[in-house]
Formats: structure tokens, C-alpha cells, sequence
């Protein structure tokens, strides 16, 4: 997702390996960023499971507060 005028833009799914940022962006002049791996698994019977994502929702946000940074709606995870 994209911040942009004071909220989250929609979420996009693509398949690419590389990163595409900003060259202004402050992880790369400044060292702010956060990152909060989420594990998902394949269960027996082809499913794809979470998990704990509520714990990662609340790590990120806690890192948000300690950054301050905008924090990452729980819903995304």
C-alpha cells in the first residue's frame, strides 16, 4: 500500500522480484522503515494459513509509534 493524503491506498498484489522506491524516500536517506515478516504455510488439504498475523498487526504498530510513522491498519494483515 501507499500513503498518500493522510491514509493507506489500496492494496496491490504484483509478481515481481525487485522493489520499486522513491529515490526521496527517507528509508534511504534517513534509515526510516519498518519491516514485520508475516509466515503463511500450506496445510494438508491446499489451504494457505496465517500465522499469529494479529500479533504482527501489533508489532507494526508498535514500531509505527516508535517511528513515527502512520500505523498500518490491523485489516491488512
Amino acid at each position: 500500500r501507499v500513503w498518500e493524503n493522510g491514509e493507506w491506498g489500496a492494496l496491490q498484489v504484483v509478481e515481481s522480484p525487485t522493489v520499486s522506491l522513491h529515490i526521496l524516500s527517507g528509508v534511504l536517506h534517513y534509515g526510516q522503515s519498518l519491516f514485520e515478516g508475516l509466515k503463511a504455510f500450506h496445510t494438508k488439504n491446499g489451504n494457505v494459513c496465517l500465522f499469529r498475523p494479529h500479533a504482527n498487526a501489533q508489532r507494526m504498530a508498535q514500531g509505527c509509534w516508535r517511528l513515527l510513522m502512520p500505523e498500518v491498519p490491523e485489516d491488512m494483515f
